[in-house]
């Protein structure tokens, strides 16, 4: 094993990192391999990857959870270690993808096995703000911030949830079955739980804290990703 990463230094397109909580399904994970340039494993995602029959471009993480079995299957691949016992393996993770030149990455692998780590990956999407554009994958649903105005045209009908996680918002959108006029929405007090995209295009405008939006897309829908970082 070594300690510098594969060559990723003019970085293209998006990159998938995949940590060690409950995989996505095969479904899901063709069509994020599809549209990523490059796989990188977080630790113990690197036993997903195995499972699932792909090869990652690289492994980071101070390597207490990748079993023997992944390291021997992966021996051709860069192993990066990162020590810090300050940050968690994901938070370590998109540290060094960002500092490669990346900006859009999907997580896979960091939602749905324990609730506590799941809130804290979340959180992770705030500190990486302005940085990374980074979008939560599981098996249902795709999850990232937005800010200011947010513009997506969703293909058919789909739930949305609109969770002011990150502090008190005023939301105002167009598009979905019900509509918010300039409402208020704190974690507590009111939120925006299970609204429905009918098809239309949909716009949802964010004053104040950044804004969650979890997308379900199903078992078979395609991804929907977090918008572009503004310019």
């Amino acid at each position: 094993m070594t300690d510098t990463g594969p060559d990723m230094t003019e970085p293209q397109g998006r990159v998938l990192l995949l940590a060690n909580g409950r995989g996505p399904g095969r479904k899901l994970w063709k069509k994020l391999r599809a549209r990523c340039a490059a796989l990188v494993c977080v630790d113990g995602g690197a036993d997903s990857a195995r499972k699932l029959g792909d090869v990652p471009d690289a492994v980071l993480g101070d390597f207490d959870s990748a079993s023997r079995a992944a390291r021997s299957a992966f021996a051709s691949v860069e192993w990066v270690r990162l020590d810090d016992q300050e940050s968690s393996d994901l938070d370590k993770g998109l540290g060094w993808v960002a500092e490669k030149g990346w900006q859009d990455v999907s997580v896979a692998g960091a939602l749905g096995r324990e609730p506590d780590h799941a809130l804290a990956n979340i959180g992770l999407l705030m500190k990486y703000r302005g940085v990374l554009n980074v979008t939560l994958h599981d098996r249902r649903q795709d999850l990232f911030a937005i800010e200011g105005c947010w513009e997506w045209q969703p293909a058919g009908e789909m739930r949305v949830s609109l969770l002011p996680v990150f502090g008190p918002c005023t939301v105002t959108s167009e598009g979905l079955l019900y509509p918010l006029r300039g409402l208020k929405l704190e974690m507590g007090v009111k939120d925006g739980l299970s609204n429905r995209a009918c098809g239309s295009r949909v716009r949802i405008e964010c004053l104040g804290a950044p804004l969650l939006v979890c997308v379900e897309r199903g078992g078979g829908g395609e991804p929907v990703f977090a918008p572009a970082l503004a310019k």
